[in-house]
């Protein structure tokens, strides 16, 4: 199982850089189911995004082909070679992880290889449900909580993952034609398709990626308090976390909100800084 851990770790280290670091403050038991959940969303996510060789079809099949595996391993003795799979079937086990919040994980995993664009925010939320609020929720699970708590990780769930939409606007149009701005904001704004196939940083286009992360930080800020409501060795992770996940937003708006200058990262130094800032603000409290 020791090996098995290393390589969630180096799957987490490798592909999630911020979240990574966060992580690290978690007691081992934690720590380490978390390194556990990341690589087993990480794998699922791989099938869609890194396998141009498949079409949207096969790679419904290979992400059931992969379900199908770890269910197998879930339920019975029966060993596998995978060691992502069965690493996550442990550690569902051990926490009592919902299976219908895996279910709806691996769903959201299969729109991915069929839908690329979101009407409405209403649309994209349905979305993010699968994607991200689950992943929230298998946390809270993980590092446990109090009555309240799931509203609340819902929010901050929804926030970490439209910074990274906002973020990967760029990259997700031009490697999987996909935009997860919701198409109702791109008119209000009088944005096309055009103008991310052109990289178009036009006045309208700043006020578009102002107005995602205004609502991207409202939801922020309205998860903070719930926070309280973790187990408290698992609170100030939670909020380095989120301090992390939200400077890239800081990033973007001090590059006149160009996301298409380049990939918008945190530094090793501000890193550090915002690990300082929440450590004291988590001990005044």
């Amino acid at each position: 199982m020791t090996n098995s851990i290393d390589h969630a770790q180096k799957i987490q280290k490798k592909h999630g850089v911020s979240y990574y670091f966060a992580t690290l403050f978690f007691p081992r038991k934690i720590k380490e189911a978390t390194f556990s959940l990341y690589a087993y969303v990480r794998e699922l996510d791989d099938v869609v995004d890194t396998r141009p060789d498949l079409s949207p079809t096969q790679k419904i099949l290979a992400i059931e082909e992969t379900e199908n595996e770890f269910n197998t391993i879930l339920h019975t003795n029966i060993a596998s070679s995978n060691p992502t799979l069965e690493l996550f079937a442990a550690t569902v086990k051990e926490y009592n992880i919902s299976l219908s919040d895996i279910t709806s994980f691996t769903d959201s995993m299969k729109t991915d290889c069929i839908k690329d664009r979101y009407s409405t925010y209403g649309e994209l939320q349905e979305y993010m449900y699968g994607s991200a609020t689950v992943i929230g929720y298998m946390m809270c699970q993980i590092i446990g909580y109090k009555e309240g708590a799931l509203p609340y990780a819902k929010k901050l769930a929804e926030a970490m993952q439209m910074t990274n939409f906002i973020r990967d606007i760029k990259e997700d149009y031009i490697e999987r034609g996909r935009i997860y701005i919701p198409t109702e904001d791109q008119t209000s704004f009088g944005i096309t398709d055009k103008d991310f196939k052109d990289q178009s940083h036009s006045p309208q286009f700043k006020k578009l990626i102002q107005f995602e992360i205004a609502r991207t930080r409202k939801l922020y800020i309205e998860a903070w308090d719930g926070i309280n409501l973790l187990d408290p060795v698992g609170q100030l992770p939670v909020r380095l976390a989120s301090n992390l996940y939200e400077s890239i937003l800081d990033e973007i708006e001090k590059n006149d909100c160009n996301i298409f200058l380049k990939r918008h990262r945190i530094s090793s130094l501000k890193r550090v800084i915002i690990l300082i800032k929440t450590i004291i603000w988590n001990q005044k409290k």
